[in-house]
């Protein structure tokens, strides 16, 4: 938050010396490229780093007004106005992805929690920021989707859209927001807040049936953890396997779809997931082996939490899992969201 206020309150050139020191060293305004995107292809050079998605930090303060605020409660007038600005911001996150295609992917804010949304509004606006040159959409987690459950079926088409397109849906911190308040005190806005509602989304995707029915849809989660993906993963297993779960309890999975595969696969498959750079993501390759396509390494450039000089110190970390794993993390996991 106090990165976003700065960047709110401060006038600062862009005009940071583009070399290997200041790409993984400098932070907020003294990073490179950190406000003129024009540069951020020579910062990627530098980096090794052939596509990003991008969140660019303003448009998360709008959405965290637009979903009731983060810290202070918005207005319906100030969220209103929030949901004003995000369309404003997704036709410049078009048409800076279509000025460097393949390269740079910024996340489109599909407003799926304004008011007297409905699924019908969600299909036209996805479909309409696609044929702008959108190649990643941003979904909120913390509210239903148009009031529903994220596996209703009336989402279906909004899905499809997406899928048929090869447009990744992905989340991001604030997109939480709406599901839990500040009454449940500061954990609730640190590590077991981050990642509640995602993981919260994910779990109704799969048991739902979401990835049965559109099975070439992707979903991320970025910058929210990856703690909780095998936990998640060998709690959903545990539900619906009728040999292991209790004969008087009730399934977890909803609706019609019938699943064809553990929900583990379907993780696997449909799933990614960004560790923070300071979590022990080599644990989880080890201890999840069937879990090893959904971890991807992310810089979080230019945010702090992004630690410096990531790349060595994860590559670090994961080499002795061998060139698989590395190439894994580094470079394919990745490319479901980035096609």
């Amino acid at each position: 938050m106090r990165g976003m206020l700065e960047a709110l309150t401060t006038d600062v050139l862009d005009d940071a010396k583009i070399n290997e020191q200041t790409v993984w060293e400098n932070k907020l305004l003294s990073a490179p490229s950190h406000a003129d995107m024009d540069r951020r292809p020579a910062v990627m050079d530098v980096m090794g780093i052939q596509r990003q998605m991008v969140f660019p930090t303003m448009a998360l303060a709008a959405l965290s007004q637009a979903l009731g605020g983060l810290h202070m409660p918005s207005t319906e007038e100030e969220q209103e106005a929030a949901w004003d600005t995000i369309d404003g911001y997704n036709e410049w996150a078009a048409g800076l992805t279509s000025k460097y295609p393949k390269r740079i992917y910024v996340a489109a804010i599909l407003a799926t929690a304004k008011l007297g949304v409905t699924p019908e509004v969600l299909v036209k606006e996805a479909a309409r920021l696609i044929k702008l040159g959108v190649r990643g959409v941003f979904i909120p987690t913390g509210k239903p989707p148009a009031g529903l459950s994220p596996a209703d079926p009336l989402l279906d088409p909004l899905y499809a859209t997406l899928a048929e397109a090869n447009v990744p849906l992905v989340t991001h911190p604030p997109g939480g927001v709406g599901y839990q308040s500040n009454w449940w005190g500061a954990a609730t806005r640190g590590g077991t807040w981050v990642h509640a509602s995602e993981e919260n989304f994910l779990a109704a995707m799969v048991a739902g049936g979401v990835f049965e029915r559109h099975p070439t849809l992707r979903f991320g989660a970025i910058e929210c953890g990856a703690s909780w993906v095998g936990p998640l993963a060998e709690y959903l297993d545990f539900w619906t396997d009728t040999k292991r779960r209790p004969n008087n309890s009730a399934p977890i999975v909803v609706g019609d779809t019938k699943l064809s595969l553990r929900p583990s696969e379907y993780i696997n498959r449909n799933f990614r997931a960004t560790p923070h750079n300071f979590e022990p993501v080599e644990v989880w390759f080890q201890r999840y082996p069937h879990l090893q396509d959904v971890y991807c390494y992310s810089t979080d450039f230019p945010h702090e939490e992004g630690q410096k000089w990531s790349l060595k110190q994860c590559y670090e970390n994961i080499s002795p899992l061998g060139d698989k794993i590395v190439e894994k993390y580094f470079c394919t996991n990745a490319a479901l969201l980035l096609p």
